[in-house]
């Protein structure tokens, strides 16, 4: 005899069972999406994105050649959606046109389609800058200022007692700038003068390779800083970092910090 194989149907009470549970999983899951949603609609956070949205669009729409690809759109893309978000910035309308009357009537000629600035996008736009704005608010107080420079720069040289170097947001070389004067100036320097090739005799002349040594050593635990500190053969030593990404704050000698430099760095 051969092997009975035995085929499970399931009943209509187990289809049921499976699409009850299904059912019930997927409003789980909108409840909790649109409970997110809703938070998300409130509050600060959503005025600071609603800003945001409204200046990238802008930006994207006005720009000459707008750079787009951070936020994963193509440059084609945003070339598209430019005269759609133009168009409502500036509607189109029909506008009267008229003439003078003699005692100061006029008559109506008829109609003219132009674009004109829509008010209420206007305000808008007032408002989101004004929003944003607060992002590059600097504080006065000298350890909030430390604080928002090292979010705000990759590299930070905070010259006060003690002083500190912040890379990335975080503090590297610990208490070691007070006692390795020769490391720090070195750096200090490259700094004052990013991308450039600084003259060996303004690195400490024949002891410019002993100051770098040292520096290196300092430098131990952010191999990615000490890397963008380049040799140039025969001048002297350049740091591979754009002035934009370097503040040097200062102590102005009455307790308050101050920036070095300040006609090339655009963070004030």
């Amino acid at each position: 005899m051969g092997e009975r194989i035995n085929h499970y149907v399931p009943s209509s009470d187990d289809e049921g069972h499976k699409i009850s549970s299904r059912i019930f999983k997927t409003r789980i899951q909108l409840d909790q999406a649109v409970e997110a949603l809703a938070q998300a609609c409130h509050g600060e956070n959503f005025r600071r994105r609603n800003a945001c949205n409204a200046l990238v669009q802008v930006y994207a729409a006005y720009a000459h050649n707008p750079d787009s690809e951070w936020l994963g759109f193509s440059r084609d893309a945003w070339h598209t959606a430019g005269p759609q978000i133009r168009m409502c910035v500036r509607r189109r309308s029909d506008v009267p046109v008229v003439e003078s009357l003699p005692e100061g009537a006029y008559q109506t000629l008829g109609t003219e389609r132009l674009s004109l600035c829509d008010p209420p996008i206007l305000r808008q736009i007032a408002a989101s800058l004004q929003e944003v704005a607060t992002f590059y608010e600097i504080p006065e107080d000298p350890d909030d200022l430390i604080v928002w420079a090292a979010d705000q720069a990759r590299l930070v040289l905070v010259d006060r007692a003690p002083r500190q170097v912040f890379w990335e947001g975080q503090l590297i070389g610990g208490g070691e700038w007070d006692s390795q004067p020769a490391a720090w100036d070195f750096l200090w320097s490259l700094g004052k003068s990013s991308t450039q090739v600084v003259d060996k005799g303004d690195l400490g002349g024949k002891s410019s390779r002993s100051r770098r040594h040292r520096l290196s050593d300092v430098l131990l635990e952010c191999q990615e800083l000490d890397n963008r500190i380049e040799a140039v053969r025969g001048l002297g030593y350049r740091l591979d970092l754009p002035p934009e990404d370097v503040t040097l704050l200062q102590d102005d000698g009455f307790g308050r910090l101050q920036f070095v430099d300040a006609q090339k760095n655009p963070l004030i």
